[in-house]
Order: C-alpha cells, then structure tokens, then sequence
C-alpha cells in the first residue's frame, strides 16, 4: 500500500545519478510537506512498515546526491539510501509509460 504518491512532473532518468532513500520522520506527517519544496526529489510516497516514506533523491552527480541526503539528515530525518544507480531509459518507452 501506498499512501500519500508525490511527483514533481520530471522522470527519475533525467538526471544522471539517483537512488531510492527510506526515510523515517521525527515528526509523522511532515515528510510530503518537506518533498514538494525540494526540486531534488523526483517521486515519493508514504510506506506503511518501519520506513515512513519512500523517495527517488535525484542529482547532477554522486556528490550532488549525497549532498541531497546530507540535507535530509540536517532536516532530522532518519535516511537509507538504496541501491545507488547511473540512470539510464530507453526513451522509445516514454510515451507508453503510464
């Protein structure tokens, strides 16, 4: 289940580096509130389970995403970032993606 989907209107492959981050809140409710002022989260969602939220942290290069979640973690969220990837997409799937 997911509770809460969150996206900032760009595709996760349009930066070059990316990862999946769980987070956990200090504070429950605030981390929908936090995605929508960072251009840098490309897609979220609230998780039931021992995460709070799920979120594609997106950048230029390694060092602007570990620096996104270094801002994360500065904004008191608990964070575990996922498998670290190179985006890449087949651009022919664009259209039929939905």
């Amino acid at each position: 289940m997911v509770y809460n989907g969150y996206r900032n209107g760009y595709w996760w492959w349009e930066k070059p580096a990316g990862t999946w981050v769980l987070m956990k809140e200090k504070r429950l409710g605030n981390a929908l509130d936090y995605t929508k002022k960072w251009n840098w989260v490309t897609s979220g969602a609230s998780i039931p389970g021992d995460w709070d939220y799920m979120a594609w942290i997106e950048g230029e290069d390694w060092n602007d995403v570990w620096n996104h979640l270094y801002e994360l973690k500065s904004e008191n969220f608990e964070v575990l970032a996922q498998v670290p990837i190179k985006s890449w997409w087949n651009e022919s799937w664009k259209d039929k993606w939905w």
